[in-house]
């Protein structure tokens, strides 16, 4: 895997986040092969196992244009992972909830990332996990922070 030697700190960690989003991608795919299901998708069940949510929503939330959110909707659907209906205050407002196939399917890959990220990290001395994921929320937090004044 290349890695940017002698880079600068914001190369690595670029790098670094890639190759980590890439294998947690990969992992998602090999839990849901059966589904084919997508890291994209996975995001959205993720979001759906919590409420339910109009597709505009979730292309705000995750971050995507509604056409994706709308494809990726519809071939939930076609899996029989999500259903759609019409909001019952604005009959205009389609919304998505997860199915009971969806919500096992998605606990069962988020288990299976989860197995997958612990075996990652058992090299770590327990304060460096602790280290890296408060180093990662933070990071998280200046992301979001920084999109809500865009």
């Amino acid at each position: 895997m290349p890695y940017p030697k002698g880079g600068s700190t914001e190369q690595r960690v670029v790098a670094s986040l890639f190759a980590v989003a890439r294998a947690i991608a990969a992992e998602i795919r090999r839990a849901g092969a059966s589904s084919q299901l997508t890291a994209p998708q996975f995001s959205a069940l993720r979001l759906l196992d919590g409420e339910d949510w109009s597709v505009g929503g979730l292309a705000k939330t995750l971050r995507v244009s509604m056409p994706t959110v709308t494809q990726s909707a519809d071939s939930l659907v076609g899996k029989g992972l999500v259903e759609r209906y019409s909001d019952e205050r604005d009959r205009r407002l389609v919304r998505l909830r997860i199915t009971p196939e969806g919500r096992s399917l998605y606990r069962h890959c988020r288990k299976e990332v989860d197995r997958y990220v612990r075996h990652m990290l058992s090299a770590l001395p327990e304060q460096g996990k602790e280290e890296l994921a408060s180093t990662l929320e933070a990071i998280a937090l200046q992301v979001e922070e920084a999109l809500l004044v865009r």
